[in-house]
């Protein structure tokens, strides 16, 4: 009787049968009984993990996959800072954690409990599972060194974001699921980089003098173009079709573009180092057609802008190099001297509690030399230091060291795959790491909110890559 129920609720990797009036009239029921109860007892924390989780549910028994693309559509509100205003007091954030941590609670439990299923299938899977265990006990040193309990959470749970790499690996498992993810994914990136146009378009009608264009970049976003610029020209070059290589061709460029208004350094570094890396990584054809097409496509660019939009090719070039030439002369720039004194504190740190740290979102302090006075934060610029002046130099490294495992496995698997669609994925996956790698030197990425679910994504892409060769290796034993 149990199997049959627990059949009935999670069955289906696509749109499963409506749900029975049993079924819907329990779910309201619940749904009821959660608010009332926290609506009228004021426990509003309640209230939001109450209908955040059963939201979630509901979408999760409808169709596991329409739940995962669900949960990857919304997740511009979540990493945004609580939408387009990016205010960070929002509930909005608190909401959508909730509503995934609810879900993928529920489908672990099916997957682990109900389907009997192994949840670990790969080394990755281990290291990751032991590694939130230790951040947990690691909450510990942090609530000792003075870290309030949901500030805490706030900083922790993040990290459980990885974890839907594994219902992604196990549910996306065919290439036209697959195609629909990154379609999913492109409807977020179209969607942020509008938003992200339209606010760079109002600050520059707002501009009083010329040399505020250096300044005036959107950042937000901007490791995520910077990545997304590098998966888009991957697919450029691994559609064999022209028929579907001019829009992706076009998508690149409107990420590439958004990138570009970010005036981001080090994204733009992060965005170079990954060319370079699909150059290296791609083979025979592919590689004469990416060094051929790059070339090409850079020279028409620069003809036209020079020709036809002289002047404002001109303010371009000189924005960027504006922009890098300040980097040059890091003896005197406030901002590079703000991050040498940042780097000293984390070290100091680092000295003190090697091996434990000082525990999640432990505050430090440095001297900005842009403000000319101390200030007090959690965020740390080098994330490599940041996380193990958080966690300790053990924990740090396991972390660093799952995270350059999958970027070995993808490169290995794109010299083995075949099938020009897993060379994408593969390409993709260890490309974007890299350039998340780079990036994260100075500005942090793998502890935030879009680092996250950036890692789940090539995370996913490099799993799903894996799977393909081992379906082709098992194929091949049978012939």
């Amino acid at each position: 009787m149990s199997s049959t129920i627990s059949h009935k609720l999670f069955s289906s990797n696509i749109i499963s049968k409506p749900f029975s009036g049993w079924w819907a009239g329990l779910y309201i029921s619940l749904y009821g009984i959660v608010t009332s109860v926290a609506l009228i007892r004021g426990m509003d924390l309640f209230l939001l993990v109450g209908v955040a989780g059963l939201i979630a549910i509901g979408v999760y028994c409808i169709s596991p996959r329409l739940w995962l693309y669900s949960v990857l559509l919304s997740s511009y509100f979540f990493y945004t800072k609580g939408g387009a205003a990016g205010d960070e007091s929002s509930s909005q954030p608190i909401i959508f954690a909730l509503a995934y941590h609810a879900s993928l609670a529920i489908w672990m439990f099916n997957h682990i409990l109900l389907k009997k299923k192994k949840l670990f299938s790969h080394w990755a899977d281990l290291i990751l599972y032991i590694f939130l265990l230790f951040t947990a006990l690691n909450g510990y040193i942090a609530l000792s060194n003075g870290v309030e309990f949901l500030t805490w959470l706030k900083g922790w749970q993040l990290f459980l974001i990885i974890l839907y790499y594994f219902p992604i690996k196990e549910l996306i498992t065919d290439k036209k699921s697959q195609r629909v993810l990154l379609l999913v994914c492109a409807i977020v990136l179209v969607t942020q980089g509008y938003s992200n146009i339209s606010l760079y378009r109002t600050t520059l009608s707002n501009f009083k003098f010329a040399n505020q264009l250096f300044y005036a970049g959107i950042r937000q976003g901007a490791i995520v173009f910077s990545v997304a610029s590098l998966v888009s020209l991957s697919g450029v070059l691994y559609t064999r079709k022209l028929f579907w290589k001019i829009p992706l061709l076009c998508f690149h460029l409107f990420c590439f573009a958004v990138l570009m208004i970010s005036l981001a350094r080090a994204s733009w570094v992060g965005y170079a180092v990954g060319v370079v890396f699909i150059a290296i990584l791609s083979k025979g054809k592919y590689r004469r057609n990416f060094l051929i097409g790059t070339t090409s496509i850079a020279t028409v660019v620069i003809l036209v802008s020079t020709i036809f939009f002289g002047k404002i090719a001109d303010i371009a070039i000189g924005v960027a190099s504006a922009r890098f030439s300040s980097s040059a002369g890091f003896a005197t720039d406030p901002s590079y001297l703000s991050r040498i004194y940042e780097n000293e504190s984390l070290i100091k740190d680092i000295e003190q509690y090697p091996i434990g740290g000082v525990g999640l979102q432990k505050e430090h302090s440095r001297y900005d030399a842009i403000i000319r006075r101390s200030s007090i934060n959690t965020y740390a610029h080098n994330n490599y230091l940041g996380m193990i002046q958080k966690l300790g130099i053990p924990l740090a490294l396991l972390y660093f060291l799952l995270i350059g495992g999958i970027v070995l496995q993808s490169i290995r698997l794109s010299q083995r795959l075949k099938d020009p669609f897993y060379i994408f994925l593969a390409i993709s996956s260890a490309t974007g790491l890299i350039s998340m790698g780079i990036i994260n030197f100075v500005g942090s990425v793998f502890d935030l909110r879009e680092g996250m679910f950036l890692l789940v994504i090539l995370f996913s892409f490099s799993f799903l890559a894996d799977q393909e060769l081992k379906r082709q290796e098992a194929l091949a034993k049978t012939k």
